[in-house]
């Protein structure tokens, strides 16, 4: 029944159903992005794309599943953290994109206007764009420097531009991105993309904070369970690149220098920062002055 629904639309439009490119912004109204038949399209057209490992980063990316399945359990938080109601008509900015979002969004049929991605490693963002068929996604290559990841990139500033239109986002997202940032990086970051929300969109970003947490989530309580530090004190520091032999692996910020990063950029209001959870460290919420 819907294969014969789909090929009467298609026949309509003069396009084969198989071809993913009718469900474009014509053929928008005719299928509603929350309807089943629009879900199933893509589910049988869009899903299931092949992501070799060498191209994934996090401590989960052996585990095909559980990888994704991390990916798809913040997409769902979102909303809440964002007190937005859902994803489906955001368009969303991923920076230090990764891939587990594209393959959640895809695999589990989550609901979203558009997705831009955006990551300086360039093989994996060549790789999505010639793999994921699906109209509402995009993405570029960010050539900026950052000491783990990018070595040999351009310095961020305030002044570094974005292939995107301005004041095109609802939501701009980074996870594990201030987590390897250094203080002139995050102010310049946070300087960077102002441009590109909306003046009603919000900003929302993890980072390490140096302190412990009742959840027992943050990287500094893994650090004193694994080393059992019982007498373990904050280091009073404002920020310290804590991981001998690896810079930025462990960017710790005081929360009182974190909040002052981004009073100093003038450009965004702090909504909340928040506790650690599984799967996300501590994260903030700003939106745009």
């Amino acid at each position: 029944m819907r294969s014969g629904l789909l090929e009467v639309i298609g026949s309509y439009l003069g396009v084969a159903y198989h071809d993913t490119s009718f469900l474009s912004e014509v053929s928008r109204p005719l299928i509603p992005r929350s309807s089943t038949l629009y879900a199933g399209f893509m589910k049988n057209n869009a899903t299931d794309i092949h992501v070799p490992e060498e191209l994934k980063r996090g401590a989960l990316k052996p585990d095909e599943e559980r990888y994704i399945d991390s990916g798809a359990h913040l997409l769902r938080r979102i909303p809440e953290w964002l007190g937005c109601g859902s994803l489906e008509d955001k368009n969303i900015l991923d920076v230090g994109c990764g891939t587990k979002f594209t393959q959640a969004i895809l695999r589990d049929e989550i609901l979203v206007k558009s997705y831009t991605g955006i990551d300086v490693y360039q093989p994996m963002i060549e790789h999505l764009s010639t793999t994921v068929a699906d109209p509402r996604f995009h993405y570029h290559h960010m050539d900026t420097h950052n000491e783990m990841y990018n070595t040999s990139g351009q310095p961020l500033t305030p002044d570094t531009r974005l292939p995107c239109a301005e004041q095109s986002f609802d939501i701009i997202c980074l996870f594990s991105v201030f987590t390897h940032l250094a203080p002139h990086d995050y102010r310049a970051m946070l300087q960077a993309l102002r441009p590109y929300v909306k003046p009603s969109g919000q900003l929302i970003y993890s980072l390490y904070l140096d302190e412990l947490t009742s959840g027992g989530h943050g990287l500094i309580n893994s650090i004193v369970a694994k080393h059992d530090l019982k007498d373990w004190q904050p280091s009073g520091e404002p920020f310290r690149d804590a991981f001998p032999g690896k810079p930025l692996q462990w960017a710790l910020y005081s929360r009182e220098h974190a909040l002052e990063l981004i009073e100093s950029t003038g450009c965004w209001a702090v909504d909340s920062i928040n506790e650690p959870e599984e799967h996300i460290q501590h994260f903030i919420v700003c939106t745009p002055k």
